[in-house]
């Protein structure tokens, strides 16, 4: 199939197709970056904060309390990492009103930081997002914080 457009915001636009594989791009997607978690402590289930705002295309993330309430239904890639002293076994979760979604974020390196994590899930409108780890945990390296929540495609 051949490019094709539309100017209907909530209308996906085919930038390409093939056989085997298909891309589609959302116009005016949900986006949220933001980064820069305090050097504090964290204790089981609190859910991570990330102050410093890049991004918030929808008004949607407090960077108070961590939570990002979907502002639209749709399928959302949530990406987290935080520069920490752990151990071993801790892990991030997303977390959808208060329930841990399957599919963990991250798994601990011995000595320190979690590495980036991906995760796909549908969200709703109004539910609410957080990132949490399953142990405590201080975050030693703000700089390696980073949250990016983007919406890609509809349900």
């Amino acid at each position: 199939m051949a490019l094709q457009l539309s100017r209907h915001p909530a209308t996906p636009v085919i930038v390409g197709e093939s056989d085997t594989s298909r891309v589609v791009a959302l116009e005016n997607p949900v986006l949220v970056v933001a980064g820069g978690s305090p050097v504090v402590p964290y204790t089981l289930g609190t859910p991570i904060i990330y102050p410093t705002v890049v991004k918030d295309s929808t008004g949607s993330y407090n960077p108070a309390t961590g939570q990002f309430t979907c502002p639209k239904d749709g399928m959302y890639q949530i990406t987290a990492a935080v520069g920490c002293d752990v151990g071993d076994s801790s892990e991030m979760y997303a977390n959808i009103n208060g329930v841990t979604v399957s599919g963990v974020l991250s798994v601990s390196q011995a000595g320190g930081v979690f590495p980036s994590g991906i995760t796909i899930t549908p969200l709703l409108v109004g539910q609410v997002l957080t990132v949490r780890s399953n142990a405590g945990f201080t975050i030693s390296d703000s700089t390696r914080s980073l949250l990016t929540i983007l919406r890609v495609s509809d349900l």
